[in-house]
């Protein structure tokens, strides 16, 4: 293998990897900010249900909401990024032949682990290992034209 072959597969890998923890992150990020949410409701409900609330009470709820908006409109536009990046990494997945298009899909896009790619594909795992180098390969040699 050539160093500009090494070098594409690395940036290959490094492609689907960064993907995986992008969405490992946002699946963290909508969880805090359910959790958030669950704990401003929680607090509106209290508020609603007292006589009266001080106004410091009620600007520091109104924060809350401000900062929890603020939130997940940056949420969306990293999920629209992150949207993009998946379309073309299937788009180049899309390109290779079975059964390298379904480990890389399983591996990368679903997030299994090489264990539960092979029982997907009902294949020993030390074959779905080799299997699945041979895949990253196919896949740098695509390059970096995405669809």
């Amino acid at each position: 293998m050539t160093r500009e072959q090494k070098d594409q597969l690395e940036k290959s890998k490094k492609e689907l990897k960064d993907y995986i923890y992008d969405k490992k992150w946002v699946d963290e990020r909508l969880e805090d900010i359910k959790e958030r949410r669950g704990l401003i409701d929680k607090i509106t409900h209290t508020l609603s249900d007292m006589p009266k609330g001080s106004p410091k009470v009620q600007d520091s709820q109104a924060e809350s909401l401000v900062a929890l908006i603020d939130l997940t409109d940056e949420m969306e536009n990293y999920l629209k990024e992150l949207r993009i990046k998946q379309i073309n990494i299937e788009n180049k997945i899309n390109k290779l032949s079975q059964p390298y298009k379904n480990i890389l899909y399983f591996r990368y896009i679903r997030g299994y682990n090489l264990t539960e790619v092979a029982n997907e594909i009902e294949a020993e795992y030390d074959y779905t290992r080799k299997l699945h180098g041979a895949a990253l390969i196919k896949y740098a040699q695509l390059g970096d034209n995405n669809g």
